[in-house]
């Protein structure tokens, strides 16, 4: 029973490394999904920038007799088409800033949000000011523990620990039976009982 118990200690911690690994994997997969999301929707932003400078100039040529009228709708269609292109990439990156927030705990355990001029590319703020420092390892170690899935891993482990605990305490031979052993004149660790 121990050495189940043991066993189960070892599949215990195993699971609540996988899960700590799940947990920041997921984070990291969802920061680089928002710093994607981030760059195209920049470029989106450029991408518009351009097409109205390009409007401007032809509506300019044309306005001089140097291009043809035609040249001005073409223009304007490709603005336009820019134009839901930054729409599409800045909902995907809100999309995806909305899937970092959600790795975000509090100490007392409620979801935290990213501050309004948080970005990818740079420091990153909360919501709600933290205590943690950029070198700060054990408020990074508090903040990775309040996550709900690290913190079902804890659970999981302190129910294995407690159950090699009650094995353990189970293989001890009982205190009665020695004590009525010796009461009954035999020598301490002499467990045989009488018939």
């Amino acid at each position: 029973a121990l050495r189940q118990a043991e066993l189960a200690q070892a599949a215990a911690d195993a699971d609540f490394d996988a899960a700590l690994a799940r947990a920041l994997q997921g984070a990291a997969r969802a920061w680089g999904h928002w710093a994607e999301a981030d760059a195209r929707a920049r470029i989106a932003r450029e991408g518009v920038e351009l097409a109205a400078f390009r409007l401007r100039a032809v509506r300019a040529r044309v306005s001089a007799g140097d291009a043809a009228a035609i040249d001005s709708l073409e223009a304007h269609a490709e603005l336009e088409r820019r134009e839901l292109a930054r729409i599409d990439a800045e909902a995907a990156a809100t999309a995806a800033r909305l899937t970092v927030a959600a790795w975000l705990w509090r100490e007392d355990g409620t979801p935290d949000t990213l501050g309004d001029a948080a970005h990818p590319g740079g420091d990153a703020s909360l919501a709600v000011s933290s205590a943690m420092t950029r070198t700060d390892a054990s408020g990074a170690a508090r903040l990775v523990a309040q996550h709900p899935m690290v913190q079902q891993a804890t659970a999981r482990w302190r129910q294995a620990d407690a159950s090699r605990r009650l094995a353990a305490v189970s293989v001890l031979p009982s205190a009665s039976v020695e004590l009525s052993g010796l009461a009954a004149g035999r020598a301490f660790g002499d467990l045989a009982l009488p018939r």
